[in-house]
Protein backbone atom coordinates (compact mmCIF):
# COMPACT_ATOMS: atom_id res chain seq x y z
CA UNK A 1 0.00 0.00 0.00
CA UNK A 2 2.91 2.62 1.02
CA UNK A 3 3.99 1.97 -2.89
CA UNK A 4 0.73 2.43 -4.46
CA UNK A 5 0.46 5.87 -1.80
CA UNK A 6 3.70 7.36 -3.68
CA UNK A 7 2.90 6.19 -7.00
CA UNK A 8 -0.74 8.25 -7.00
CA UNK A 9 0.92 11.30 -4.89
CA UNK A 10 3.49 11.33 -7.79
CA UNK A 11 0.65 11.55 -10.65
CA UNK A 12 -1.38 14.33 -8.59
CA UNK A 13 1.88 16.05 -7.60
CA UNK A 14 3.63 15.82 -11.50
CA UNK A 15 0.40 16.70 -13.53
CA UNK A 16 -2.31 19.02 -13.89
CA UNK A 17 -6.38 17.91 -14.56
CA UNK A 18 -5.85 18.61 -18.22
CA UNK A 19 -2.82 15.50 -18.10
CA UNK A 20 -4.70 13.04 -16.14
CA UNK A 21 -6.73 10.81 -18.48
CA UNK A 22 -9.55 10.38 -15.89
CA UNK A 23 -10.34 14.35 -15.52
CA UNK A 24 -14.23 15.64 -16.34
CA UNK A 25 -14.85 19.08 -16.36
CA UNK A 26 -18.37 17.85 -14.98
CA UNK A 27 -19.17 14.82 -13.86
CA UNK A 28 -22.98 15.00 -15.41
CA UNK A 29 -23.68 11.30 -14.96
CA UNK A 30 -22.67 10.68 -11.09
CA UNK A 31 -24.28 13.81 -10.71
CA UNK A 32 -27.85 12.64 -12.08
CA UNK A 33 -27.48 9.23 -10.75
CA UNK A 34 -26.98 10.64 -7.48
CA UNK A 35 -29.54 13.74 -8.06
CA UNK A 36 -32.16 10.96 -8.39
CA UNK A 37 -31.50 8.52 -6.06
CA UNK A 38 -30.51 10.76 -3.11
CA UNK A 39 -31.91 13.07 -0.44
CA UNK A 40 -29.90 16.33 0.01
CA UNK A 41 -29.55 15.53 3.25
CA UNK A 42 -28.51 11.63 3.07
CA UNK A 43 -24.58 10.76 3.70
CA UNK A 44 -22.62 10.52 0.22
CA UNK A 45 -18.83 9.10 0.06
CA UNK A 46 -17.05 9.47 -2.99
CA UNK A 47 -14.37 6.92 -3.36
CA UNK A 48 -11.08 7.62 -5.05
CA UNK A 49 -12.50 11.67 -5.23
CA UNK A 50 -8.93 12.88 -5.79
CA UNK A 51 -9.13 16.23 -7.53
CA UNK A 52 -12.80 15.38 -8.92
CA UNK A 53 -15.09 17.92 -9.37
CA UNK A 54 -18.33 15.82 -8.12
CA UNK A 55 -17.73 17.17 -4.30
CA UNK A 56 -17.90 20.93 -5.09
CA UNK A 57 -20.89 19.78 -7.58
CA UNK A 58 -22.70 18.17 -4.73
CA UNK A 59 -21.88 21.33 -2.49
CA UNK A 60 -23.74 23.49 -4.65
CA UNK A 61 -26.65 21.21 -4.99
CA UNK A 62 -26.84 21.45 -1.59
CA UNK A 63 -26.00 18.03 -0.40
CA UNK A 64 -24.71 18.50 3.41
CA UNK A 65 -22.81 15.41 4.17
CA UNK A 66 -20.44 14.53 2.09
CA UNK A 67 -16.92 12.19 2.67
CA UNK A 68 -13.73 12.45 0.18
CA UNK A 69 -11.73 9.55 0.78
CA UNK A 70 -8.58 9.00 -1.17
CA UNK A 71 -4.97 7.03 -1.16
CA UNK A 72 -3.34 10.48 -2.35
CA UNK A 73 -2.50 13.20 0.73
CA UNK A 74 -1.72 15.39 -2.25
CA UNK A 75 -4.63 15.20 -4.24
CA UNK A 76 -6.86 15.05 -0.65
CA UNK A 77 -4.62 18.58 0.25
CA UNK A 78 -5.60 20.30 -3.15
CA UNK A 79 -8.73 19.52 -4.03
CA UNK A 80 -9.20 20.76 0.26
CA UNK A 81 -7.29 24.05 -0.82
CA UNK A 82 -9.39 25.30 -4.08
CA UNK A 83 -12.61 24.43 -1.96
CA UNK A 84 -11.46 27.12 0.41
CA UNK A 85 -13.52 27.32 4.07
CA UNK A 86 -16.11 25.31 1.96
CA UNK A 87 -13.65 22.07 2.89
CA UNK A 88 -14.66 22.61 6.57
CA UNK A 89 -18.01 21.11 5.05
CA UNK A 90 -16.31 17.99 4.19
CA UNK A 91 -15.60 14.63 5.89
CA UNK A 92 -11.92 14.03 4.69
CA UNK A 93 -9.98 10.66 4.70
CA UNK A 94 -6.85 10.03 2.98
CA UNK A 95 -6.42 6.25 3.07
CA UNK A 96 -7.65 3.04 0.93
CA UNK A 97 -11.08 1.74 0.84
CA UNK A 98 -9.82 -1.31 2.11
CA UNK A 99 -8.61 -0.18 5.35
CA UNK A 100 -12.05 2.19 5.76
CA UNK A 101 -13.95 2.46 9.25
CA UNK A 102 -16.73 4.67 10.55
CA UNK A 103 -19.53 4.87 12.90
CA UNK A 104 -21.63 6.39 10.40
CA UNK A 105 -23.19 5.20 8.03
CA UNK A 106 -23.54 5.63 4.34
CA UNK A 107 -26.48 6.31 1.96
CA UNK A 108 -24.83 6.78 -1.47
CA UNK A 109 -21.35 4.99 -2.14
CA UNK A 110 -19.98 6.50 -4.93
CA UNK A 111 -17.14 5.17 -6.97
CA UNK A 112 -15.72 6.06 -10.50
CA UNK A 113 -12.53 4.16 -11.48
CA UNK A 114 -11.50 2.36 -8.03
CA UNK A 115 -12.49 -0.98 -7.90
CA UNK A 116 -11.37 -1.49 -11.39
CA UNK A 117 -8.06 -1.11 -10.26
CA UNK A 118 -8.30 -4.50 -7.74
CA UNK A 119 -6.69 -7.14 -9.77
CA UNK A 120 -7.01 -9.64 -6.57
CA UNK A 121 -9.71 -11.52 -5.86
CA UNK A 122 -8.87 -10.98 -1.65
CA UNK A 123 -8.76 -7.36 -2.41
CA UNK A 124 -12.72 -7.45 -4.23
CA UNK A 125 -13.90 -9.46 -1.62
CA UNK A 126 -12.45 -6.75 1.41
CA UNK A 127 -13.61 -4.00 -0.77
CA UNK A 128 -17.16 -5.30 -0.81
CA UNK A 129 -17.09 -6.57 3.21
CA UNK A 130 -16.03 -3.09 3.95
CA UNK A 131 -18.81 -1.67 1.78
CA UNK A 132 -21.29 -3.90 3.64
CA UNK A 133 -19.98 -3.27 7.14
CA UNK A 134 -21.21 0.78 6.31
CA UNK A 135 -23.97 1.01 3.91
CA UNK A 136 -27.52 2.04 5.00
CA UNK A 137 -30.40 -0.90 4.77
CA UNK A 138 -31.58 1.38 1.72
CA UNK A 139 -28.31 2.73 0.44
CA UNK A 140 -26.64 2.38 -3.04
CA UNK A 141 -23.74 1.84 -4.95
CA UNK A 142 -22.66 3.68 -7.87
CA UNK A 143 -19.64 2.12 -9.51
CA UNK A 144 -18.34 3.42 -12.79
CA UNK A 145 -15.09 0.91 -14.32
CA UNK A 146 -13.62 0.37 -17.71
CA UNK A 147 -16.47 -1.60 -20.06
CA UNK A 148 -15.30 -4.67 -21.20
CA UNK A 149 -14.72 -2.86 -24.18
CA UNK A 150 -12.51 -0.22 -22.89
CA UNK A 151 -9.02 0.12 -22.16
CA UNK A 152 -6.95 -2.97 -20.18
CA UNK A 153 -5.05 -0.51 -18.20
CA UNK A 154 -6.09 2.57 -16.22
CA UNK A 155 -2.62 5.32 -15.43
CA UNK A 156 -0.39 2.81 -16.38
CA UNK A 157 -1.68 -0.03 -14.05
CA UNK A 158 -3.92 -3.47 -14.88
CA UNK A 159 -7.45 -3.31 -14.02
CA UNK A 160 -10.36 -5.60 -14.11
CA UNK A 161 -12.77 -5.05 -16.88
CA UNK A 162 -16.64 -4.85 -16.38
CA UNK A 163 -20.44 -4.97 -17.55
CA UNK A 164 -23.04 -4.19 -15.59
CA UNK A 165 -24.33 -7.99 -15.43
CA UNK A 166 -20.55 -9.22 -14.39
CA UNK A 167 -20.12 -6.65 -11.67
CA UNK A 168 -23.14 -8.22 -9.96
CA UNK A 169 -22.19 -10.97 -10.29
CA UNK A 170 -18.76 -10.12 -8.81
CA UNK A 171 -20.58 -8.40 -5.61
CA UNK A 172 -23.02 -11.63 -5.21
CA UNK A 173 -19.60 -13.85 -5.27
CA UNK A 174 -18.61 -12.34 -1.75
CA UNK A 175 -21.62 -11.39 -0.46
CA UNK A 176 -23.72 -13.14 2.42
CA UNK A 177 -26.73 -10.85 0.51
CA UNK A 178 -27.98 -10.92 -2.76
CA UNK A 179 -26.99 -7.59 -4.97
CA UNK A 180 -29.61 -6.20 -7.71
CA UNK A 181 -28.95 -3.51 -10.70
CA UNK A 182 -31.04 -0.76 -10.54
CA UNK A 183 -29.55 1.12 -13.19
CA UNK A 184 -27.05 0.41 -15.72
CA UNK A 185 -25.42 2.76 -18.55
CA UNK A 186 -22.55 2.61 -20.53
CA UNK A 187 -20.53 5.58 -21.18
CA UNK A 188 -17.71 7.33 -23.66
CA UNK A 189 -15.47 9.62 -21.60
CA UNK A 190 -13.39 11.75 -23.78
CA UNK A 191 -10.22 12.23 -21.93
CA UNK A 192 -8.49 15.84 -21.69
CA UNK A 193 -6.27 14.29 -25.05
CA UNK A 194 -8.91 13.50 -26.79
CA UNK A 195 -9.51 9.60 -26.49
CA UNK A 196 -12.20 7.86 -25.61
CA UNK A 197 -11.92 5.34 -23.15
CA UNK A 198 -15.18 3.33 -22.16
CA UNK A 199 -16.70 2.93 -18.80
CA UNK A 200 -20.31 0.83 -17.78
CA UNK A 201 -21.94 2.38 -14.76
CA UNK A 202 -23.73 1.04 -12.48
CA UNK A 203 -25.87 1.43 -9.75
CA UNK A 204 -26.38 -1.10 -7.24
CA UNK A 205 -29.16 -2.34 -4.46
CA UNK A 206 -29.27 -4.74 -1.66
CA UNK A 207 -32.11 -7.04 -3.43
CA UNK A 208 -35.86 -6.53 -1.89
Amino acid sequence: MKKLKLYWNERYQSLADEELSWTEVRPDLSLEWIEKLADRDDSIIDIGGGRSALIASLLGQGYTQLTHLDLSSVASRELQERLGEKANQINWICGSVLDFSSAATIDVWHDRAVFHFLTKAKDRQQYVKVLEQHLSPEGRVILATFHTSGPKKCSGLPICQYTSESLVREFNQWSETDWELELGAINDHVTPSGNVQVFQYSSLRKSR
